[in-house]
């Protein structure tokens, strides 16, 4: 049982140090620079990638402090490519391709806002426990017209979505989330490319 004096983070649910609730301001303060005014895709990942080059908004703002951070690989390098916009990122700079990426209504956020600090990834549990919380934070906030999952894990919370009620399409791989933390992300990758550029298929 906590203390009374342990902080929990709002973003994960999970114990939090003061470096892990600057490190998720950080987080947020990145993110809030990009976030569009009405969101047209929602992409909802499981947890916020552990490495700051994985991460889609690390360094947002400007070309110095995003190279900072180191070349962006992972999540946030997958998502560009299936946007479109990586090679914009690559001869004009992260800050034009993530303006692009704005512009276009796209946003991106996770279950868990914060990396998991289990072993190969968040568990279910760890998962599930925030689930109402972003169901909310969508309701309220976000309203996106499509969401699309960009994670494995999230293929347990299918049903769970589907009876949010929450007025949106979601946007899937045949059935599941596209998996660009899997094995194939490239696979993935494409096929997600081809979803937001046709009419995608809800939850069936």
């Amino acid at each position: 049982m906590n203390s009374p004096k342990t902080l929990l983070c709002d973003g994960c649910g999970q114990p939090a140090s003061p470096e892990h609730l600057a490190a998720r301001l950080q987080r947020l303060e990145w993110a809030t620079r990009y976030r569009p005014v009405h969101i047209g895709v929602l992409f909802l990942g499981a947890a916020s990638p552990a490495a700051a080059g994985d991460y889609l908004y690390a360094g947002a703002g400007e070309d110095a402090q995003a190279a900072a951070v180191g070349a962006l690989n992972g999540e946030g390098r997958h998502l560009l490519s299936a946007t479109g916009l990586l090679a914009m990122a690559q001869a004009s700079g992260r800050a034009a391709a993530l303006a692009e990426f704005q512009h276009r209504g796209y946003f991106l956020t996770h279950i868990l806002e914060c990396p998991s600090k289990v072993p190969g990834g968040p568990g279910s549990a760890e998962i599930e426990g925030q689930v109402p919380l972003v169901l909310a934070r969508i309701r309220r906030s976000l309203r996106p017209k499509r969401i699309a999952l960009i994670a494995h894990g999230l293929d347990a919370l299918l049903a769970r979505f589907a009876a949010s009620e929450l007025g949106v399409t979601w946007v899937l791989d045949g059935g599941k989330a596209f998996a660009l933390d899997g094995a194939d992300p490239a696979a993935a990758t494409a096929r997600l490319r081809e979803a937001l550029a046709g009419n995608a298929g809800g939850i069936r």
